[in-house]
């Protein structure tokens, strides 16, 4: 249910580039197969790697340069990234159904996976570095905030059966039973459709609304509520009160921080900017493009209005053309028509 932030950032590649710059192929261009109808070189790996994956690989690199700048112990999240790894290879049930899936998901092996898992680790830590946590940035985002809740759901494919499940519970029926019976939830049908706690802005939007729509706790949606997931019906089971603000501040940095982590635009912003200071130079001109790829969410749009108006121009100049053919059709027409009259005139 929980929405991903950084699915959109970047496709991360399992290939790493093999590093050997053009002016010096000559001297060190080391053979990497042989073959009876001759070798295979650094050269011509580099080149072959280029074309299939260099620009993800180079942006892959050039962003976890940067970042690892940017954090107090680098050495911490790789272990990090290790543990977690290791925790999700357990969670599958072995490394065997793991790599499964990591192939489906087009990750060559665990490592490459791994240095994926270390990159969002990366950005997660310099993203929340950013953020705003002065009194009045806190202040500010207090007013609106509500604290974490916990429901149990009940997630089924049609209206009229989220009514009836509604209807059921009305008449008395046990809401952990009929999660267990009808919920197409398979990681919370089992525990009575329990999910939480979570915050504002971490759920579908229809979802969020709906359970802190509730006031208090026992309380069910009288309406299925539609999500992109399907229907759901919905019981509160804990909204605690809103503390004081010193009381939670520590709970509200982090939710501010979570919140400028599902900001794709943020985060688009804060890696493009630390990429501009970095002073990044593309030196292979194959590869120029790379950069393309880390500008902020206004260049994008400015990028995106240029292409609209490139377009549009494209579209008018076709346009007057088309025109100006038909209007010269229509004067060779004329022309014709003339020459007929005046034909059967001298007749």
């Amino acid at each position: 249910m929980k929405k991903r932030w950084f699915a959109g950032l970047l496709t991360l590649s399992a290939i790493t580039l093999v590093g050997c710059s053009s002016g010096d192929k000559a001297e060190s261009d080391k053979a990497v197969a042989t073959t009876s109808e001759g070798n295979i070189t650094e050269s011509q790996l580099y080149d072959q790697m280029k074309e299939t994956a260099g620009t993800t690989a180079l942006q892959q690199l050039i962003l976890t340069t940067v970042l690892e700048g940017q954090v107090k112990d680098k050495d911490d999240l790789k272990e990090k990234a290790k543990a977690d790894v290791a925790g999700q290879i357990e969670q599958y049930g072995g490394e065997d159904s793991f790599n499964s899936l990591l192939a489906q998901s087009g990750y060559a092996n665990k490592d490459a996976y791994e240095k994926s898992v270390y990159l969002n680790n990366l950005v997660s830590e310099v993203v929340e570095s950013k953020v705003d946590l002065s009194d009045k940035a806190v202040e500010a985002y207090y007013k609106d905030w509500q604290p974490d809740i916990t429901v149990d759901h009940i997630l089924v494919d049609d209206e009229d059966t989220a009514k009836d499940i509604i209807k059921q519970l009305d008449d008395g029926a046990d809401f952990a039973e009929l999660a267990s019976k009808y919920s197409t939830d398979t990681a919370t049908k089992d525990n009575g459709g329990e999910i939480g706690p979570f915050g504002k802005g971490e759920m579908d939007a229809g979802f969020e609304e709906a359970a802190y729509g509730l006031e208090k706790v026992g309380d069910i949606t009288p309406e299925p509520v539609q999500s992109s997931y399907g229907y759901h019906v919905i019981k509160l089971v804990d909204k605690p009160e809103k503390g004081a603000l010193d009381d939670v501040r520590d709970e509200l940095e982090k939710d501010m921080k979570n919140e400028k982590l599902n900001d794709t635009a943020f985060v688009q912003d804060t890696i493009a900017q630390l990429v501009k200071d970095s002073d990044v130079k593309i030196k292979d001109s194959d590869l120029e493009s790379v950069l393309d790829n880390f500008k902020t969410s206004e260049e994008q749009q400015e990028d995106s209005d240029t292409n609209s108006g490139d377009a549009t121009t494209d579209d008018a100049n076709t346009n007057s053309d088309d025109s100006d053919s038909d209007k010269n059709t229509e004067s060779d027409s004329n022309s014709d028509s003339d020459t007929n009259s005046d034909e059967n005139s001298d007749q």
